[in-house]
């Protein structure tokens, strides 16, 4: 998906920035079911783990229809 998305001059910043992105919300989640469950309990961190899955498919099925009919420069 980077690679479709970003100019090929600024491809490895694309990568970079992914890593970044996944690594730093893969640390910040552990501190996040912490404050859930001493906050609520351990059943709610699953509740609150289901919203964020819910919003991540609504994002992946808004960007697929924002994208169903675009061609890529980038694609060999």
């Amino acid at each position: 998906m980077i690679a479709k998305f970003t100019p090929r001059k600024w491809r490895s910043t694309g990568y970079g920035f992914a890593s970044v992105l996944i690594f730093g919300v893969g640390a910040l989640a552990v501190y996040l079911v912490g404050w859930v469950k001493d906050l609520w309990s351990l059943g709610a961190v699953y509740w609150v783990a289901g919203g964020f899955i819910l919003m991540i498919l609504l994002g992946i099925i808004l960007l697929m229809r924002a994208t169903a009919g675009m061609t890529y420069k980038n694609t060999v």
